[in-house]
């Protein structure tokens, strides 16, 4: 019975043990969400607050004026604007985050009690504080926070309660937190876009071309310079782009030389010009002004300074709205592949020489052919490649005359739209082309299309051929050529 009962009342220590430590931990958090509701100033509610004013004296010359005015917001209708030093959007994430900080605001000590007389505000600050947060509320109820000076000694600063004769001290992180101005709050979304609500894109760059766009049957449709097919997602990444660029300077009043830029040809860098489904349209023009990229709707009432990289990202962009896939196949609708007259057929999802097969392509019973993988290899890269450049075929009229140096021509079976009818063949012939001024490129055609497409030579370095002497060799232009190119 002895060892029975002895693992018994170790396990049952082992339980209050563990209780004790669980009770401990919630005791200790409790106290501790006691002393944080006790330590905190005030009870307002954050989503209740629907104006803020910010007095900073910190970098004024003169302690008893303010650097540049007071800062105020108002929320209306559930949207922040600033209201003064200027009537603008405010950022609403900003001024969100600028409450929350407020209120949360906890003291460390109270350094000077209610009943304390005589007390010096200057020796704390406090006498003209270099810092006064005002929160109000709809109802009239209010929250004035008001920073002094650093303490001495630590990493405290001395602040009170408007309504308040006590004198706290907490941190100093609240003098970081809240040191914000006019541009702290200012909304700095260049414009606000919607991609399912644009219907066309115009955008033009004087070291390029113009490019349009618009959405025709739920897609966008690149329809100048001409109507190639388009690449939805650059398009995306297009509209995304002046979505989520943000201003890093604003010109309220921009001078007259900078406005004439703006109605001057040749100082237009770029324009771009957005359509929208509702029928509203909205043109943004930018200029250069002392090496800084600068953007404006109307360039006499606001000036937007933008990050020097936007210029380069959106122009890469638009010169991709051409899709550049050279081949539209899947890789699972091919039957059959022919390299250079060495011809693959698929079996049981493997892929074998035509010549190893039997008279119905089928697997031979006394033998077991071997399979070649990188067949698989060179299907997946061709689906998925992507032209370097486009080619004018009078322009390579000549090169292309010429036998191809590679040629690669695939058996497709499509599926029927309509399941009830049969699969439908067809084939597409691709040939590659030796580029003759870079070794590292092909120019690349094929039976689908009238357009030529500069490709990079690895495209074809996933396949090789298994020989006899079962010794693989890379599809190379070294290789023989059965086409004599």
């Amino acid at each position: 019975m002895k060892f029975i009962r002895t693992p018994l009342i170790l396990g049952a220590v082992l339980l209050v043990l563990g209780g004790l430590a669980m009770w401990d931990e919630w005791q200790t958090e409790k106290e501790q969400k006691e002393q944080d509701e006790a330590s905190k100033l005030t009870d307002l509610d954050a989503q209740q607050v629907r104006k803020i004013t910010l007095l900073d004296r910190a970098d004024a010359k003169d302690k008893t004026q303010t650097k540049a005015g007071p800062v105020t917001l108002e929320q209306v209708d559930g949207v922040w604007r600033i209201v003064t030093p200027l009537e603008t959007a405010a950022d609403t994430s900003e001024v969100n985050d600028f409450i929350k900080t407020v209120l949360d605001y906890k003291y460390e000590e109270e350094v000077v009690g209610a009943e304390t007389e005589n007390v010096k505000l200057e020796e704390f600050g406090l006498q003209v504080p270099r810092r006064v947060i005002t929160l109000q509320t709809e109802d009239g109820n209010s929250y004035e926070l008001r920073l002094g000076n650093n303490a001495p000694v630590g990493y405290s600063t001395y602040f009170q309660v408007a309504g308040q004769t006590q004198i706290y001290m907490g941190s100093q992180y609240v003098l970081n937190s809240t040191q914000k101005g006019l541009f702290n709050f200012r909304d700095k979304q260049l414009i606000a876009l919607d991609v399912e609500k644009v219907a066309g894109v115009t955008f033009w760059h004087r070291e390029s071309q113009a490019y349009e766009v618009t959405r025709q049957d739920g897609r966008f449709q690149l329809v100048r310079p001409e109507p190639f097919k388009t690449a939805q997602q650059k398009v995306t990444e297009y509209i995304e782009a002046f979505d989520q660029v943000r201003a890093d300077k604003f010109i309220d009043a921009p001078s007259a030389e900078l406005i004439k830029k703006f109605k001057t040809a040749s100082k237009i860098v770029m324009s771009a010009v957005f359509e929208f489904s509702s029928g509203e349209s909205k043109e943004l023009t930018f200029v250069r002004d002392r090496g800084e990229l600068r953007a404006a709707f109307a360039a006499d009432k606001l000036v937007f300074g933008l990050p020097a990289d936007f210029e380069e990202k959106v122009r890469d962009l638009s010169e991709n709205f051409r899709d550049h896939s050279i081949f539209t196949f899947a890789a699972a609708e091919v039957v059959s592949v022919d390299v250079d007259g060495e011809t693959y057929r698929r079996v049981d999802n493997n892929w074998y020489r035509s010549a190893e097969l039997d008279s119905e392509g089928k697997l031979p019973e006394e033998s077991k052919p071997t399979p070649n993988d990188s067949v698989d290899l060179l299907l997946d890269s061709l689906e998925t490649a992507e032209a370097i450049e486009f080619a004018a075929r009078k322009q390579v009229a000549k090169t292309i005359a010429q036998a191809p140096t590679r040629q690669i021509t695939l058996q497709l079976e499509r599926q029927s739209k309509e399941q009830e009818q049969p699969a439908q063949q067809s084939k597409l012939e691709i040939s590659f082309y030796a580029h003759p001024k870079n070794e590292e490129h092909y120019y690349v055609s094929h039976s689908d299309s009238e357009q030529v497409y500069v490709a990079a030579r690895s495209l074809l370095e996933a396949y090789t051929v298994l020989d006899e002497g079962s010794k693989d060799s890379a599809l190379s232009d070294s290789a023989p050529d059965p086409q004599g190119g």
